[in-house]
């Protein structure tokens, strides 16, 4: 057989929101009291002299304007709080001549800054609303279950059983039968049987089938009806298949000196996974064909013919054939030199039921060759060979 940090601006430093007070640098200036004509002052009179220029008498002021914030707030005492009784255009004795100095006005209250706004934090942002998901659809109500049968009510069945068990192990419980087999098909009760094929066709009143597989391939139905009900199993009948297998069991003794070899073999056939126990089988006669070289030179076509016997032989129930088949040669003319012939050889099968020649099912060629001019022969034949040489070395 052949073998992949924004630096919090900083707030602009801070500008108070009142500028420090102000205060009239006066510190070490004397206030003279001549600015203008002399005025009468208590009982006195004060000679004038102009501002910075020196006189012969002068009188100082005894405040001192550095120390006096202009910003302070001014406490009013009783005398001051006293109603003026002066009328417009005259001062009043009690007002201080130098309480405010001509000309001089007290510098313009600078109005508060007012404070830089706080930065205002931008409103949080609120996400967008998220849909409500669409409702989901209400599951759909379970089927009701088919009602179960009532106390002590079972399902009518049918067990088939072959009589030969198949060759590659799958058993005799099995609805792919050779033709031929012989099935027992067991109800679960008692009941009416009927086939579409096969023998027999019907079996009334019973709960046991005994049946055979028809000669010829088939798909075949057997239905048992028991109590109102039916039950039905399919059985597919299957042929021998276009291959037959040779094992060689042992090779023929040929005398020293002599071309030639032989070989005995047994047939296998197929498939294995039905039993062919009930089918025979046999090779045609025929003539021989490739005929060249020392075979033509030395032999007649009629010398060559194939003689099979045409006999049919029994396959056992594990598919081997029952009786031994033999390819030999022994060639004794001379000169050796290379040269062949073969035999294409029809095979046939039948049931042992069966009357006839049977049917057609393959070809076996059985191969004969001279390999060179020392005589040594080679023969092969489904599959299995064997090579001599005359010396008696054999392969």
């Amino acid at each position: 057989m052949p073998t992949f940090t924004h630096q919090r601006g900083q707030s602009p430093p801070h500008v108070s929101s009142s500028a420090p007070g102000r205060r009239l640098a006066a510190r070490g200036v004397a206030l003279h009291a001549g600015l203008g004509p002399p005025r009468p002052v208590g009982d006195r009179e004060l000679p004038g002299t102009s501002l910075g220029h020196a006189g012969p008498a002068f009188l100082r002021s005894g405040h001192d304007f550095s120390r006096i914030s202009i910003d302070a707030p001014k406490v009013r005492t009783d005398a001051m709080a006293a109603p003026r009784t002066e009328r417009a255009g005259q001062k009043s004795a009690a007002s201080n001549p130098f309480e405010r100095a001509r000309g001089q006005v007290p510098p313009p209250q600078m109005p508060p800054l007012a404070p830089e706004p706080e930065p205002v934090a931008p409103p949080p942002q609120v996400p967008p609303p998220v849909p409500a998901p669409a409702p989901e659809p209400e599951p759909a109500a379970p089927a009701k279950p088919a009602p179960k049968p009532g106390p002590g009510a079972t399902k009518l069945t049918i067990t088939p059983e072959t009589k030969f068990a198949a060759p590659d192990g799958s058993g005799r419980e099995r609805t792919d039968v050779g033709i031929g087999e012989e099935v027992t098909l067991t109800g679960s009760a008692s009941g009416n049987w009927t086939a579409s094929g096969g023998s027999p066709l019907a079996l009334a009143n019973n709960a046991t089938f005994h049946w055979t597989a028809p000669n010829r391939q088939a798909d075949v139905t057997i239905k048992l009806a028991a109590a109102g009900e039916e039950a039905t199993v399919a059985l597919k009948v299957i042929e021998p298949a276009d291959l037959i297998t040779g094992t060689r069991t042992d090779v023929i003794a040929i005398p020293v000196g002599t071309a030639g070899a032989g070989m005995h073999l047994i047939f296998d056939y197929h498939p294995k996974s039905v039993s062919f126990g009930n089918v025979e089988a046999k090779e045609v006669s025929g003539d021989a064909t490739n005929i060249t070289g020392y075979y033509a030179k030395h032999f007649a076509k009629a010398d060559l013919h194939h003689d099979s016997g045409d006999t049919f032989t029994r396959i056992k129930e594990n598919n081997d054939d029952s009786a031994t088949d033999e390819a030999s040669t022994q060639d004794t003319a001379k000169p050796y030199e290379k040269g062949s012939f073969d035999w294409v050889i029809p095979n046939h099968f039948k049931v042992i039921t069966e009357g006839g020649d049977g049917k057609k099912f393959t070809e076996v060629t059985q191969a004969f060759r001279m390999v060179d001019a020392t005589g040594k022969i080679k023969i092969t034949k489904a599959g299995a060979s064997v090579e001599r040489s005359p010396d008696g070395t054999t392969v």
